[in-house]
């Protein structure tokens, strides 16, 4: 009886992290995907500079940046 309920824990455990790790996936592409949307949508409306230096450009260039530093 006890082994069964080891499985048991075992196998919820599994489940919990799985779902864990597919909702952070799926935030981390949602985020992702709004801050490009945004940042698209800045640039191309309206006469140039201003919406130059917006809190996700400097994200955006944050990002930028130290993906490059790699």
């Amino acid at each position: 009886m006890m082994m069964v309920m080891m499985m048991m824990m075992m196998m919820m455990m599994m489940m919990t992290m799985m779902v864990v790790v597919v909702v952070a996936v799926v935030v981390v592409v949602v985020v992702v995907v709004v801050v490009v949307v945004v940042a698209t949508n800045d640039h191309s409306p309206g006469p140039a500079g201003t919406h130059s230096d917006t809190m996700i450009d400097k994200v955006i260039d944050n990002s930028m940046s130290e993906c490059a530093s790699y």
